[in-house]
């Protein structure tokens, strides 16, 4: 799996201590606490837990979101952590002082917040130190932590009660985890001070910073990632109470339910952590932020369906019903922490960065509380005022599934919509010259090739006639002496929507150089327009061809002698992989459209946060039959080890070149044609031999 993955950023290790100590408390609440609580008070009065839970969310979410949206996470870390472990030793006190059970209640409340501040926590800090792109890959190796230290904590709180013989004896250990956890969060802040720190607002914002995407397309981004949080909520508590339900009615005493916990999340953590690390990885490279987003509610729903069949056939008691249960359970949490937190926290980050840690606090603070607390009302009025079963649980189950699926499919198509918005919403320059129009594009273009130079005018007047044009194009194509960049120079000229020029620009589309490939489809979305479909027919065999084309230039870069002497050659190697991403985006233009690619084009020769923002936008919007060749072409500029991991996967049969040096300067297969190439190969053997 992390062969996949790429550099591992610095935060990594020690975010997912963080992790492993929130794993760790969560355990050790948990545990206690569902034993104490169903033996004194049985599975029926759960729902009114679950309004306590709700209860605490509204009242302290708003304050948690606004001190996370002006504050450090540290700053915040300090008095919510301090109060649980004084909560925590305090209900500790009571029960091994007295014979009053009412501090389970307590801690069944601190369960669920406890997850989610911690799980809010560990999002925050993530989302300000790594990129898109590394959330995506790198959040769920991060969440491993707190299956590991669920893990840990399930095999130790058994072996806590039985030495002690008594249930509340993990309750010092739980303290200890959260004060581990609350260490953990000031040093990565010492550490990280300027990203953890740094509040985001208009006084701060560079002048050339991207301006934010505002109105009615984010407040439908945060409408439907709140929906999505409460309706995972819902169904995760559903899901669970039915699990806790069979449970109670199977074992009797706190011990063994204490026991019975133990043991299944132990099983659980077995479970996802070996779904995280040999399945988990291969799945997200292949289907991303969908998986991540689709996978919950899939599987959820099979299991509550598998459950609904259990209970009509072999009845409320039977054993099929409780492995249903549990399956439903472990499917939940070994998805949501390891594909469905990756792919949530991901989906934040397409909001306003000013506001994404309040929106973000809002909707696992108050938005989770609440359906848990709507969970309850749910349970109370199936169960005590219809008196339904088992059975009328399960539907009730089901429908809020299949309307989590429906919520899951108009978020992610918001995403993708919001990534190619934030993309969109961009100037050149703090000089208000706005770009991504064709005029204004087409502009900058003959700078940047020196068209607009002395000497120029009269080149460009001869070929005014797009028909005198097209046919100068066609006989440079069938020219043999014909220079590359003098046919690029041409096509460039290329500007009307005119029939022959249209097919002069598609023909110089297969043309051997790189260069005059860019060129020539750079000017077809100008004078085709983006909707041509023989322009759209183009495009996967084009991209293929780029991937193979990147191949090459990835091999040769990495089979290359060492030695200043092929620093030349090295160089234009990379300019060579330049043109092929410039070739790349401008096919993209067919598949999404032209400002959109020019932007992109942009924002991957900026920071690595925009650069990931902007491959994050691509990734999502393009078929999926093209993500593979296109990304590993992007990440030629950047990350040479990466683009080799993904072309590896896409270009068959890979590269088997002895002689680096001699194909470059030989080129005897006549892939490079390029003569720059054999000339400074020329000269690196030269220098060579001469040494």
């Amino acid at each position: 799996m992390f062969a996949q993955l790429g550099a591992r950023p610095k935060t990594v290790p020690i975010l997912g201590a963080q992790a492993l100590a929130h794993g760790l408390l969560c355990a050790f609440t948990i545990i206690p606490a569902s034993g104490l609580f169903l033996s004194a008070y049985g599975a029926g009065r759960l729902p009114y837990v679950y309004l306590l839970v709700a209860l605490t969310g509204f009242l302290a979410a708003p304050f948690f979101g606004r001190a996370l949206s002006r504050w450090s996470v540290a700053s915040v870390a300090r008095p919510v952590l301090g109060g649980l472990v004084v909560l925590q030793i305090a209900c500790w006190l009571v029960l091994a002082n007295s014979a009053a059970q009412w501090p389970s209640v307590i801690l069944q409340v601190l369960f669920p917040v406890s997850l989610q501040v911690g799980f809010v926590f560990l999002g925050t800090q993530a989302g300000r130190v790594l990129t898109m792109r590394e959330m995506k890959a790198w959040f769920s190796v991060i969440a491993s932590g707190f299956s590991v230290g669920f893990l840990i904590g399930g095999l130790v709180a058994p072996v806590v009660i039985e030495l002690f013989d008594a249930t509340h004896s993990v309750l010092p250990f739980t303290a200890a985890a959260t004060a581990c956890l609350l260490a953990l969060v000031t040093i990565t802040h010492h550490r990280y001070t300027d990203a953890l720190s740094f509040q985001p607002g208009p006084a701060r914002r560079a002048s050339s910073a991207p301006r934010q995407v505002e109105g009615a397309p984010v407040r439908v981004m945060i409408v439907l990632l709140f929906g999505y949080q409460v309706l995972s909520a819902l169904g995760t508590q559903l899901a669970e109470f039915l699990l806790y339900d069979r449970a109670a009615a199977r074992y009797s005493t706190s011990e063994e339910l204490a026991r019975f916990t133990s043991h299944f999340n132990v099983g659980l953590n077995v479970v996802e952590l070996l779904f995280l690390f040999f399945v988990a990885g291969p799945l997200l490279a292949r289907f991303g932020l969908r998986l991540g987003l689709f996978a919950n509610p899939i599987v959820v729903s099979a299991a509550t369906v598998a459950a609904l069949v259990a209970t009509a056939g072999a009845g409320a008691g039977s054993l099929a019903l409780f492995v249903a249960a549990g399956s439903a359970r472990i499917g939940d949490i070994v998805l949501t922490n390891s594909t469905t937190r990756t792919a949530t926290n991901t989906a934040y980050q397409a909001l306003p960065v000013e506001i994404r840690p309040l929106v973000q606090a809002r909707a696992e603070g108050v938005g989770v509380p609440g359906a848990i607390g709507f969970g309850g009302v749910i349970l109370l009025l199936v169960v005590h005022v219809a008196n339904g079963g088992v059975g009328a649980i399960i539907t009730v189950t089901l429908v809020i599934c299949l309307l989590w699926l429906a919520a899951t499919g108009a978020l992610y198509r918001r995403y993708r919509h919001q990534l190619r918005e934030n993309l969109g919403h961009r100037v050149l320059t703090p000089h208000l010259v706005a770009y991504g129009d064709v005029e204004t594009a087409g502009l900058i273009d003959l700078m940047l090739h020196d068209e607009l130079g002395a000497g120029t005018e009269s080149g460009r007047a001869q070929f005014e006639d797009p028909a005198a044009l097209a046919a100068a194009l066609i006989a440079k194509r069938i020219d043999p002496a014909a220079k590359p960049n003098d046919i690029a120079r041409l096509a460039r000229l290329a500007r009307q929507p005119d029939p022959a020029l249209v097919d002069a620009l598609l023909d110089l589309a297969r043309h051997p150089s790189r260069q005059v490939r860019s060129v020539a489809v750079q000017q077809l979305s100008r004078c085709a327009g983006t909707d041509d479909p023989r322009c759209r027919q183009m495009v996967p065999d084009l991209i293929g061809g780029c991937a193979n084309e990147a191949a090459e230039i990835v091999h040769a870069l990495a089979h290359l002698p060492t030695g200043r002497q092929f620093d030349e050659l090295r160089n234009s190697l990379m300019d060579e992989s330049q043109t092929l991403v410039d070739c790349t985006l401008h096919a993209l233009a067919f598949v999404l459209d032209e400002p959109t690619t020019v932007r992109a084009r942009q924002w991957l020769q900026s920071d690595d946060r925009q650069r990931s923002t902007a491959l994050e936008s691509i990734e999502v919007n393009i078929p999926s039959a093209l993500r593979p060749a296109v990304m590993g072409v992007l990440e030629l500029g950047r990350d040479l080890a990466a683009a080799e991991r993904i072309l590896r996967g896409c270009v068959t049969p890979w590269l088997a070149v002895s002689d680096v040096v001699g194909d470059l300067r030989d080129d005897p297969r006549g892939r490079w044609n390029e003569p720059w190439l054999a000339t400074c190969a020329e000269a690196a053997v030269a220098a060579e031999q001469a040494r």
